[in-house]
């Protein structure tokens, strides 16, 4: 297991995404409606999680964490809050040989238009649960999925 090195960039990766949202949380109550998606990974989840980078794979697990917490504490508020694995992306980040842009991106745009009877508190990877990880609600993702693709087939996102 790699111990030095890999913690720049971690050390507040669960603190941004709630002092992000802590200021539009209000207004999404107010208006009765709001997709929370957090950009999780693979490394997030403690089904998965087995060596590399340590900082990153436990900042990714906080993230899921506080994806579950906010989705219990906005439960019926019409506030949705999920986090997506986008899978290993073609990016500055992510480097070549990953899948593009656009296909990391869709389940980030799945979950931030999902219906107001849609999942809340899950962790996805390509708009199924990932494996391991409980549901605070058990519906029918793959009818959502089936709507998410044919709006895709559509371009109406």
């Amino acid at each position: 297991m790699r111990t030095g090195g890999g913690w720049q960039g971690t050390d507040n990766q669960p603190v941004w995404p709630l002092a992000s949202v802590s200021g539009v949380i209000p207004l999404m109550k107010k208006g009765g409606y709001g997709r929370i998606v957090n950009v999780s990974s693979g490394a997030g989840s403690l089904h998965y999680m087995e060596s590399g980078t340590p900082a990153y794979g436990i900042s990714k697990v906080a993230l899921n964490a506080l994806t579950r917490k906010l989705a219990s504490e906005l439960k019926d508020t019409g506030i949705l809050v999920n986090s997506v694995d986008p899978g290993w992306v073609a990016t500055d980040m992510g480097g070549r040989g990953g899948r593009p842009v656009e296909e990391g991106s869709k389940g980030i745009v799945w979950a931030a238009t999902l219906p107001d009877a849609g999942p809340s508190g899950g962790f996805f990877y390509d708009y199924k649960p990932v494996h391991g990880e409980a549901q605070s609600q058990k519906r029918n993702y793959s009818l959502f999925y089936l709507r998410f693709l044919a709006l895709a087939e559509k371009n109406a996102w």
